[in-house]
């Protein structure tokens, strides 16, 4: 959270580059000028940007003041079963890699 509203910090530029650039490949899924199912064979970083953020939406949201946040992100993802079962994957090893750098510290 402090990452998003750090606006003159060098991560925040990258962060907001990343997420409009899936946001912008969201868009384009969603309005028909990609298709999804060629989208969904040859990208998957979209997934791992969203596991990451989605327990953080709401409040992201709500603070920004911007309620679309990540909303085409969201619907490519979650919009068909292919991607709502590779998000289950990336939530999954996100939550183990979590897991196992906290045994390890």
């Amino acid at each position: 959270m402090k990452l998003a509203f750090a606006t003159d910090t060098v991560e925040n530029r990258y962060l907001r580059q990343v997420v409009t650039y899936y946001e912008r490949l969201g868009s384009f899924v969603n309005r028909g000028i990609l298709n999804r199912d060629v989208v969904e064979d040859s990208v998957g970083e979209h997934i791992n940007l969203y596991a990451k953020l989605k327990p953080y939406l709401k409040d992201l949201r709500q603070a920004s003041g911007f309620p679309e946040f990540m909303q085409h992100t969201e619907k490519l993802i979650e919009g068909s079963p292919n991607g709502r079962r590779r998000l289950a994957f990336m939530q999954k090893r996100i939550a183990e890699v979590t897991a196992a750098k906290k045994a390890s510290a």
